[in-house]
């Protein structure tokens, strides 16, 4: 599976239908966004499907990063998607579409305040 590259940190890569319900439910009471319309968002991969992927990835991770450090956040914090080994290339560009790469200045700014990112 693809990760995410966020301030030096490879993150899983999370679909709508593939991420935790917690994190799913963290982004809906911090952006107000119900489950259809955030689909939609992610489906149409306009620039907020980047800011929902960028949560998703960093909330499985273990950072609490909020929805307005992100929304807050400029076109410059985009990162890049990284294939892993194995991974088939037509995969690859499907996660890229439902999970745009994003990169956000709120990850690990301090390592020794935030937990290191759990492999998947």
């Amino acid at each position: 599976m693809a990760k995410l590259r966020i301030n030096g940190h490879d993150l899983v890569v999370k679909t709508m239908s593939k991420a935790r319900n917690i994190d799913i439910i963290e982004l809906q009471r911090q952006s107000g966004i119900k489950m259809g319309e955030l689909r939609e968002l992610v489906t149409e991969a306009d620039h907020m499907g980047n800011v929902i992927a960028s949560f998703l990835a960093q909330h499985n991770a273990g950072f609490k990063v909020g929805w307005d450090d992100l929304l807050n956040g400029t076109l410059e914090d985009l990162g890049e998607i990284i294939a892993e080994p194995g991974d088939e290339p037509a995969k690859v560009e499907d996660e890229a579409e439902e999970n745009p790469p994003v990169r956000s200045e709120t990850v690990a700014a301090d390592d020794a305040a935030a937990p290191a990112p759990t492999p998947a």
